[in-house]
């Protein structure tokens, strides 16, 4: 593989950037969201102090070169974040969260979309992975749209890590696409 870290990418509406430390200013209109917070791996905010905290702590991992984690920006804000939360070998696992406002406008997808394409283009990962609880519909579309099938939990990364199949009772469901398969996509 071929370490870049977190380079900047433009897609048609975002742009995908390093995490700053002042982002928690707009990061706290999501952090503190309930809706936002149901189904992913942290508990909502109790105030902007701690989005500040995550905001900082995240700005400082970038400095060996071998974290990617994107700020999404749309209309000039921070709207959200996507991030490869582990990469084992040659495999990513990807991660995300948008502001609920912005919800089911296809945002989502197209991130996902660009990382996946730099994580194989540029990095040369072998295949990357994600999971969602199930209730989370929202997030299971957009791994389809990207080009990811389900895969049984038990083969998946996640799994193999943290031996979970549900997160609060919802169970997980996980997604996988190959290079093969992207590059297919690609065609």
């Amino acid at each position: 593989m071929n370490h870049k870290g977190t380079q900047p990418i433009r897609t048609e509406r975002l742009f995908l950037r390093e995490i700053k430390k002042n982002d928690w200013r707009d990061m706290t209109r999501y952090t503190m969201k309930e809706e936002v917070a149901r189904y992913v791996s942290w508990t909502v905010h109790k105030s902007p102090d701690e989005t500040k905290a995550v905001c900082k702590m995240w700005a400082g991992e970038y400095k060996n070169g071998d974290r990617y984690h994107w700020a999404i920006v749309y209309g000039g804000k921070v709207i959200g974040n996507i991030e490869i939360v582990k990469l084992i070998d040659a495999t990513a696992i990807l991660g995300w969260q948008i502001d609920s406002l912005y919800w089911n406008r296809g945002i989502m997808t197209e991130a996902a979309a660009a990382v996946l394409d730099y994580m194989f283009s540029q990095i040369g990962i072998e295949a990357a992975e994600a999971c969602h609880m199930s209730q989370n519909i929202g997030s299971g579309r957009v791994m389809r749209k990207i080009g990811m099938k389900e895969i049984p939990l038990i083969e998946s990364l996640h799994y193999r890590l943290k031996h979970e199949t549900e997160i609060d009772g919802d169970p997980l469901v996980s997604y996988r696409v190959t290079r093969e398969e992207w590059e297919e996509k690609k065609r």
